[in-house]
């Protein structure tokens, strides 16, 4: 009981105070400056990449190959990568060329299992 009122004596002791202001917030007049470099900003960004997209596509479109499949005279591995939608059209198609530039990607880019290292040759000695 004792403790109870020296605490509420305590509490006494504090006296509510008046909260102060809140800040105004910034006017339209000073934050315009701010939206206006902003969009400045994704406008110049935007601009950019569109620009580096349109210059990269250009100058993917002047070096593809046409759409053969395959390049006569050329040895399988020097040959240029086939773009993905001349592949597509020949899968779909059903062509001989299509499985003749997959079997020369698999040679090329696939690993070898005839090789000293290869796992499949430690797997063939057990």
């Amino acid at each position: 009981m004792n403790d109870d009122r020296k605490f509420e004596a305590f509490l006494r002791k504090f006296e509510p105070r008046s909260p102060r202001p809140l800040p105004q917030a910034e006017t339209l007049s000073r934050s315009w400056p701010r939206l206006a470099a902003s969009a400045a900003l994704i406008l110049a960004v935007g601009g950019a990449s569109l620009w580096i997209g349109r210059h990269h596509m250009r100058a993917n479109r002047t070096d593809s190959q046409p759409s053969a499949l395959s390049v006569s005279g050329v040895a399988p591995n020097q040959q240029e990568p086939i773009s993905t939608i001349t592949l597509t059209r020949a899968a779909l198609d059903n062509s001989p060329e299509f499985d003749r530039a997959m079997d020369d990607m698999a040679w090329r880019s696939l690993p070898r299992f005839d090789g000293k290292d290869s796992m499949l040759r430690v797997l063939a000695k057990e």
